[in-house]
Protein backbone atom coordinates (compact mmCIF):
# COMPACT_ATOMS: atom_id res chain seq x y z
CA UNK A 1 0.00 0.00 0.00
CA UNK A 2 1.74 3.25 -0.82
CA UNK A 3 1.67 6.58 1.56
CA UNK A 4 -1.18 8.59 0.56
CA UNK A 5 -3.45 5.30 0.54
CA UNK A 6 -2.30 4.25 4.03
CA UNK A 7 -3.01 7.49 5.37
CA UNK A 8 -6.29 7.89 3.46
CA UNK A 9 -7.56 4.44 5.10
CA UNK A 10 -6.08 4.17 8.25
CA UNK A 11 -5.32 7.35 9.63
CA UNK A 12 -8.05 9.82 8.92
CA UNK A 13 -8.34 12.58 11.35
CA UNK A 14 -6.04 13.13 14.10
CA UNK A 15 -6.50 10.76 16.50
CA UNK A 16 -5.63 8.42 13.77
CA UNK A 17 -2.42 10.38 13.18
CA UNK A 18 1.09 8.20 12.22
CA UNK A 19 4.75 9.63 13.20
CA UNK A 20 7.28 10.03 10.83
CA UNK A 21 9.12 7.29 12.52
CA UNK A 22 6.72 4.61 11.99
CA UNK A 23 6.26 5.36 8.46
CA UNK A 24 9.97 5.61 7.89
CA UNK A 25 9.75 1.74 9.30
CA UNK A 26 7.43 0.95 7.37
CA UNK A 27 8.59 2.32 3.81
CA UNK A 28 11.84 1.89 4.42
CA UNK A 29 13.07 5.36 3.85
CA UNK A 30 14.08 8.61 5.48
CA UNK A 31 11.92 11.10 7.41
CA UNK A 32 13.13 13.37 4.38
CA UNK A 33 11.61 11.37 1.94
CA UNK A 34 8.91 11.02 3.89
CA UNK A 35 8.27 14.49 3.97
CA UNK A 36 9.05 14.72 0.18
CA UNK A 37 6.37 12.47 -0.51
CA UNK A 38 4.07 14.14 1.66
CA UNK A 39 4.50 17.62 -0.31
CA UNK A 40 4.07 15.87 -3.50
CA UNK A 41 0.65 14.14 -2.12
CA UNK A 42 -0.26 17.49 -0.89
CA UNK A 43 0.23 19.63 -3.79
CA UNK A 44 -1.98 16.66 -5.85
CA UNK A 45 -4.75 17.78 -3.97
CA UNK A 46 -4.67 15.57 -0.70
CA UNK A 47 -6.11 17.00 2.52
CA UNK A 48 -2.71 15.30 4.50
CA UNK A 49 -2.52 17.48 7.58
CA UNK A 50 0.40 17.40 10.24
CA UNK A 51 0.78 18.09 14.26
CA UNK A 52 2.77 16.89 16.96
CA UNK A 53 1.02 13.55 16.96
CA UNK A 54 2.23 12.78 13.17
CA UNK A 55 0.98 12.87 9.55
CA UNK A 56 -3.22 12.02 8.98
CA UNK A 57 -5.78 12.89 6.39
CA UNK A 58 -8.23 15.71 7.39
CA UNK A 59 -11.51 14.75 9.12
CA UNK A 60 -12.46 18.23 8.90
CA UNK A 61 -12.37 21.73 7.48
CA UNK A 62 -10.93 22.93 11.04
CA UNK A 63 -8.00 19.77 10.84
CA UNK A 64 -7.48 21.28 7.33
CA UNK A 65 -7.13 24.59 8.05
CA UNK A 66 -5.05 24.09 10.98
CA UNK A 67 -2.48 22.46 8.34
CA UNK A 68 -2.71 25.06 5.89
CA UNK A 69 -2.20 28.28 8.76
CA UNK A 70 0.79 26.10 9.90
CA UNK A 71 1.98 26.15 6.45
CA UNK A 72 1.61 29.63 6.02
CA UNK A 73 3.22 30.10 9.00
CA UNK A 74 6.34 28.49 7.68
CA UNK A 75 6.14 29.91 4.47
CA UNK A 76 6.46 33.17 5.85
CA UNK A 77 9.37 32.42 8.37
CA UNK A 78 11.11 31.20 4.77
CA UNK A 79 10.67 34.44 3.17
CA UNK A 80 11.89 35.91 5.94
CA UNK A 81 15.42 34.03 6.07
CA UNK A 82 15.86 34.94 2.44
CA UNK A 83 15.28 38.80 2.68
CA UNK A 84 17.84 38.29 5.72
CA UNK A 85 19.99 36.31 3.60
CA UNK A 86 19.60 39.05 0.60
CA UNK A 87 19.80 42.26 3.20
CA UNK A 88 23.28 40.21 4.57
CA UNK A 89 25.00 40.20 1.17
CA UNK A 90 24.15 43.57 -0.45
CA UNK A 91 27.29 45.56 -0.46
CA UNK A 92 29.64 42.80 1.11
CA UNK A 93 32.60 42.09 -0.13
CA UNK A 94 31.24 38.12 -1.47
CA UNK A 95 32.84 37.15 -4.36
CA UNK A 96 29.93 36.71 -7.43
Amino acid sequence: MDIGTRIKTMHCGEVNAIKSPALEKIYHCSGAEIRKQINELRRMGNPICSTRKGYFYASSVQEATTTIKQLESRATRITEAKNGILRGIKGSDLNG
